[in-house]
């Protein structure tokens, strides 16, 4: 059993069958896609990522234009983009050498006043910037000249999940009240929660897809009109690649979202644990050949602040097995300090291109492992050039066909 990070902060966690899996139809057994079930017992093999993907280690630059506590990165085949507790919007070069950064924080129509994500569209050159607890979208081009500013309707002011569809349109996931039972009661969740955005006519577009019963990778409490949580940092929505992919712990499937629908990718069974609490998934990576999948369960012990330990499985193509391993970096001894939850080596926490996974890792906490004498190879040698006051580390690693 894990003990979470006491948090007092607004939680915005970073996000069904093809006929839909509220409409009772399942293709679990259909036998072209993987079936995972939550109560068998798998093979269990240690691995080092380094045995299934390359790795490299990029540090990013500092300098006063571009100070980071942490990241969550999107990344493009040129340029890494971030943003910080100041909200400055941070682009690297792929390197990670810094190229600029700009601020629009604000109340006028072309400014933000908080980040909850940095939506990417490599193909228009341009950022959208999104805030969980807003109804305002505001598109600026990479240099961070103001495009357009989109407004929702008031049901989609809070809550909102959202992807590049394509080069006019947004696909929006409402997300409302998902993770807090007291608005749930009262208010309901969206159980058809997908919708496009138009960019061209700003027009809103609701989807025909149910979901079973939305939930979401975390908790959230009021106390004096503010609000606070717990995340598990395992997203029900992510990207690999350009892919959408849906993992809502109630569904049987994990899907990607294609043409409108959503199209299942891996087939789940033992959805809900004995003890009534959902199995959280995410596709942390996926290429030609593996998938690695993060499951955790959740059942938060909010009086002791504690969490059952998260599993990680891995799927291998080739030979259709699944193992249930413990992931480990070579070049970190297996018992230095990492947060394995939002800092694990994930492609669902970041949105990468497809077939990476990436790992931001703390100077300070690189500092403290070369100290301790747990570092070894190029991750001892970057080490030894940083002092714990630089910017983070990102481990990026491509999974092996």
């Amino acid at each position: 059993m894990k003990h979470l990070k006491s948090t007092s902060l607004l939680y915005g966690c970073l996000l069904v069958l093809a006929t839909g899996c509220g409409q009772g139809s399942d293709s679990s057994d259909s036998g072209d896609i993987p079936v995972i079930d939550f109560s068998a017992e798998y093979p269990r093999e240690a691995i080092n990522i380094q045995d299934i993907a390359d790795v490299e280690y990029i540090p990013l630059e500092i300098n006063d234009s571009c100070l980071l506590s942490n990241a969550y990165i999107t990344m493009t085949d040129d340029c890494i983009f971030t943003f910080n507790g100041k909200y400055d919007i941070i682009v690297f070069h792929r390197d990670g050498s810094y190229s600029h950064s700009f601020n629009h924080v604000g109340e006028a129509p072309t400014e933000y006043q908080s980040i909850s994500r940095l939506i990417i569209d490599p193909d228009n050159l341009c950022i959208f910037v999104t805030d969980s607890s807003s109804d305002i979208i505001q598109q600026y081009n990479f240099s961070g000249n103001h495009l357009k500013r989109i407004k929702l309707p008031d049901k989609y002011r809070h809550g909102q999940e959202l992807f590049i569809y394509d080069k006019n349109t947004l696909l929006g996931i409402d997300r409302k009240n998902t993770s807090n039972e007291e608005l749930r009661q009262q208010h309901g969740v969206n159980h058809k929660p997908f919708y496009y955005i138009d960019l061209t006519t700003d027009s809103i577009t609701e989807l025909p897809i149910e979901m079973v019963d939305p939930t979401s990778d975390g908790v959230t409490w009021f106390v004096d009109n503010s609000v606070y949580g717990i995340c598990l940092w395992t997203p029900q929505f992510s990207t690999i690649g350009d892919q959408i992919i849906v993992s809502d712990a109630m569904e049987d499937n994990i899907s990607v979202f294609t043409d409108g629908r959503l199209k299942p990718i891996i087939a789940k069974r033992n959805k809900v644990s004995e003890g009534g609490y959902p199995y959280l998934t995410t596709i942390d990576g996926m290429n030609e050949r593996y998938i690695l999948l993060h499951t955790i369960e959740k059942a938060i012990d909010l009086e002791s602040n504690s969490v059952l330990d998260p599993r990680q499985f891995l799927y291998d193509r080739h030979t259709g097995d699944w193992t249930h391993i413990t992931l480990s970096n070579q070049d970190i001894d297996k018992n230095g300090p990492l947060n394995y939850y939002e800092s694990r080596p994930s492609g669902s926490i970041h949105a990468l291109p497809e077939g990476y996974i990436a790992q931001v890792i703390l100077a300070e906490d690189l500092c403290y492992l070369l100290d301790e004498g747990k570092l070894s190879g190029p991750l001892e040698e970057l080490a030894k050039t940083i002092s714990p006051e630089d910017n983070p580390i990102i481990m990026l690693a491509r999974l092996k066909n």
